[in-house]
């Protein structure tokens, strides 16, 4: 019985010391790049904006059924708009006497189409707007524009009801403990193979090494996101991108004939961002994104933030989140600033 015990006792420790290991160092509260990789990270890379995480959340949402009756902007968008009260859209209304109601992302895929969807309901009958800031992630940006519904129709009513049923949704999540096997042995092998590839081999998450530290962290390494990579070459396709801003300049002239200014906003992968810095780039094909969009004519008014965000902090640290997809607070002050200055300019026609 003793030997056993014993036995039984070799095979169980180590198992149950990995269990140990992964619960105290794997988070599901980091950021989305450090949770898809299970890189193991010691340290909060987020301690530096601690008070801005926390801030107060200023704007409307439209599954909200308590709503005004007039906002000065209307955002739509993804991810990048969901930053709460460290988000663009929080900023925008700070200081100022702009009012913002937010399309919940939970509610659409595309943000072309969702205007469509808007101009074609409703919407615009109960709810006077001024600007529609309409946002995409780069990585995205192309394949939108290439795949619009022009028929569809998003009424208040069918906006109340998806959000019934996704606030009954909502809170049915995984058990962390119930998942914990699972994320042990990903958290285990996952850190061993980005010793041997990138994205070790099968991971969503790239860790690379970059030429200076840029972010608050003692390594010079960067994560991104593999779709940034698989996207790329329908990003960098000149056509598409032609095809992208034809679309825009269209819906801006749908748009001006309702009274509605329309405002775009991509924002880059931060692969392309931080594209210069990789060590090895020359293993990975240049993103040209910004560079082709630039040269189109626009109708709209067009916020270049990559531009924008590169003149603004140079050789600062943190302009992105090191363990996530997505920049920082003060990168999101920075791009509601300038939004800040076109909207009361009133006039302004482009934003380089």
């Amino acid at each position: 019985m003793k030997r056993f015990l014993l036995k039984t006792g070799f095979v169980c420790l180590p198992i149950l010391m990995l269990l140990v290991f992964t619960f105290v160092c794997y988070s599901t509260d980091e950021g989305d790049l450090l949770r898809m990789s299970y890189v193991y990270y010691k340290g909060n890379c987020r301690k530096v904006f601690k008070k801005e995480l926390t801030k107060p959340i200023l704007f409307d949402t439209i599954s909200n059924s308590k709503i005004d009756n007039k906002y000065t902007v209307l955002t739509i968008g993804d991810s990048f708009s969901e930053q709460k009260g460290f988000g663009y859209k929080n900023y925008l209304i700070e200081g100022s006497n702009i009012s913002v109601l937010h399309f919940d992302k939970f509610l659409h895929k595309n943000p072309i189409e969702t205007v469509y969807g808007i101009l074609n309901g409703n919407i615009l009958n109960k709810i006077k707007i001024d600007y529609i800031i309409l946002e995409s992630v780069e990585r995205e940006f192309v394949k939108r524009g290439n795949n619009i519904n022009y028929k569809k129709r998003i009424d208040l009513d069918s906006i109340y009801k998806i959000s019934k049923k996704h606030k009954n949704n909502v809170l049915k999540k995984g058990n962390d403990i119930d998942n914990l096997p699972s994320r042990s042995v990903n958290f285990l092998f996952q850190n061993f193979l980005y010793f041997l590839d990138d994205n070790a081999y099968l991971s969503d998450v790239y860790k690379v090494k970059t030429t200076k530290k840029l972010f608050s962290i003692d390594d010079n390494e960067l994560l991104f996101f593999s779709d940034d990579l698989k996207n790329i070459e329908e990003n960098n396709d000149l056509y598409k991108i032609s095809h992208l801003n034809d679309e825009l300049n269209k819906l801006y002239d749908i748009l001006k004939n309702r009274g509605i200014k329309l405002i775009v906003l991509p924002c880059p992968d931060k692969y392309d961002f931080y594209y210069d810095y990789i060590v090895e780039k020359n293993r990975y094909p240049k993103p040209l994104f910004f560079d082709y969009f630039e040269k189109f004519p626009k109708k709209y008014i067009y916020i270049n933030s990559k531009q924008i965000l590169k003149s603004e902090f140079k050789d600062k640290k943190d302009i992105y989140f090191f363990d996530d997809t997505h920049w920082v607070p003060f990168s999101s002050m920075i791009i509601a600033n300038r939004l800040k200055k076109i909207i009361n300019s009133n006039n302004k026609i482009s934003v380089d």
